[in-house]
């Protein structure tokens, strides 16, 4: 997970979001295109949780609530730019895992995960050390409700990186992880400062 900065929603955008709430719209009858290309840009393509590289059509993503729809803070915030991220539609993390859980966790605009997180060679997300109790909970809760430590997405940063490593060199590498926002980014900037 990676810090992300919340855009300014274009005025349409956000004319849509406000009108649908004030219509009591249910969720799933709102047209989200908008909305979704907005969040894909801001995340610059990425999920904000796992940080895979999102589904260009958008076939395989979802509108994550941060604040689940369900809950009592969540109904008043269906239609909030600012609960909303876009996650990949992955049966076993993010928001599929996620569901309606209400546990805190790390928020990839509030927060700034890189103080929540390490990794480890083999691609595994862990607590950093010498966090608060509170925020080692959080911490901990996030890899949980995410499942962000699942087996095959450990494997996935791996293999990403060792192929971008030997394709584009460890310099270009180096390069490109310092200007562009890459699949498993802070698990290549991780890889990368072990060298």
């Amino acid at each position: 997970m990676r810090k992300l900065t919340r855009t300014t929603l274009p005025v349409e955008v956000k004319q849509a979001l406000e009108d649908a709430k004030s219509r009591s719209l249910p969720w799933d009858d709102f047209d989200k295109h908008q909305e979704r290309r907005c969040l894909r840009e801001m995340q610059s393509g990425m999920c904000a949780y796992c940080e895979r590289e999102l589904d260009s059509s958008d076939a395989r993503t979802r509108i994550d609530h941060f604040v689940p729809q369900s809950s009592p803070l969540g109904v008043s915030r269906i239609f909030d730019w600012t609960n909303h991220y876009l996650s990949c539609d992955c049966l076993e993390t993010c928001d599929s895992h996620k569901a309606n859980d209400i546990k805190e966790i790390v928020n990839p605009d509030t927060d700034d995960p890189s103080k929540f997180f390490t990794y480890v060679g083999t691609g595994a997300i862990c607590v950093a050390a010498g966090l608060s109790v509170k925020d080692t909970q959080k911490a901990q809760d996030t890899i949980d409700v995410l499942n962000l430590g699942c087996p095959s997405l450990n494997s996935s940063r791996v293999i990403v990186f060792n192929r971008m490593r030997k394709y584009l060199g460890e310099s270009m590498l180096r390069t490109v992880i310092k200007y562009h926002i890459v699949e498993f980014h802070t698990f290549c900037e991780f890889m990368l400062s072990l060298k």
